[in-house]
């Protein structure tokens, strides 16, 4: 059974084109700092609004009383609970997905990619769900 060739060329930035006429680039080459923020900057932004909903809550519920902030609070710690669980599952996935398309299986990424969208919707739905029917009970559990 022959080897296969795990060599994966890499292309110097603007050497071609991706699909939709965008340059490719090489991550390996250049200041690993702008590099990383290239990447991480949609994670930032999005980290940040995910932080700033809890203060604009809390400076207008601030208003009405010590039981609103704590129950904003207590709200809020739930909420990142289920952050956590949901960043858990995506770095998992992307992971696996990462694995893949580096040792060139694009198949066994796009399996991948199906069934995160399918986890992705079921954990949607269960968290739905819990906070439907259990939000009152979860939060009394917590004061």
């Amino acid at each position: 059974m022959p080897e296969k060739d795990w060599h994966i060329p890499l292309r110097s930035v603007g050497s071609s084109t991706g699909k939709a006429g965008v340059p490719e680039r090489d991550w390996t080459k250049g200041s690993i700092v702008r590099n990383l923020l290239s990447l991480s900057w949609p994670i930032i932004i999005s980290s940040l609004l995910l932080h700033i909903g809890p203060v604009v809550d809390m400076i207008w519920v601030g208003k009405l009383g010590a039981a609103a902030v704590a129950g904003v609070g207590v709200s809020g710690i739930v909420v990142q609970v289920a952050n956590a669980a949901r960043g858990g599952l995506q770095t998992g996935t992307r992971a696996m997905i990462s694995r893949f398309v580096g040792a060139g299986d694009k198949q066994g990424a796009n399996i991948v990619a199906q069934q995160t969208v399918i986890i992705s919707v079921a954990f949607a739905a269960i968290m739905a769900t819990i906070g439907i029917f259990l939000a009152v009970p979860r939060l009394k559990l917590l004061c």
